[in-house]
């Protein structure tokens, strides 16, 4: 592989990291006399060499694998957490006759790690004389369910909200081309002219 040089190994790592070109290019390189339109035009073809690209293929291949080591996360541990989260039951909280919450210890850890909040307000009590803080427990933000489900619903495993195309049911005059051009003004012109004649 051909190497980088210490500007465009940077730029693979920033970008890397955060997905970025533009905020990628503006932190390695010079940009002091560039316009927003160059800077976006320079990082895109920058992006578009084989030994650049190639790098930053690379390094997101790591970042992936550092994660999926240290932390165990990748998709499908994403899609077992909302439906976990989706699968939450009050009465798993409450007690028998559905008056008081349960201790928080009694509480499944997946209610335990989902909540949005707790709300404690200090109340003290005496006890012989002594000024004691039992606390108590004024309000519980509940984990948004709703969106938990849009989310697991949107999951790459899922797709449940993807459109569905028939292929063969497409006809021609719907596609546009997508042209591939070096500058966000050719582009906007190839696109208004493949709009015309579509």
């Amino acid at each position: 592989m051909k190497l980088l040089t210490k500007k465009q190994e940077g730029f693979a790592v920033d970008y890397a990291l955060h997905g970025n070109a533009a905020r990628a290019y503006r932190d390695n390189y010079d940009t002091s006399k560039c316009t927003e339109k160059s800077i976006f035009e320079l990082s895109s073809r920058l992006l578009k060499r084989p030994a650049v690209a190639a790098r930053i293929a690379e390094l997101q291949a790591k970042k992936r694998e550092v994660a999926n080591e240290n932390f165990k996360v990748d998709a499908l541990y994403v899609l077992k957490r909302h439906k976990e989260i989706d699968d939450l039951d009050i009465i798993d909280i409450m007690t028998e006759c559905c008056t008081a919450l349960r201790p928080l210890s009694e509480w499944p850890k997946a209610w335990r790690t989902t909540l949005a909040g707790i709300d404690v307000s200090d109340v003290f009590e005496y006890q012989e004389g002594e000024k004691i803080n039992v606390g108590f427990l004024k309000k519980i933000r509940w984990p948004d369910k709703i969106r938990n489900l849009e989310l697991l619903g949107k999951h790459v495993e899922v797709q449940a909200y993807k459109d569905r195309v028939d292929v063969a049911a497409t006809t021609e005059h719907n596609i546009m081309v997508i042209p591939s051009c070096t500058s966000v003004d050719d582009w906007e012109a190839e696109a208004k002219k493949n709009q015309a004649t579509a």
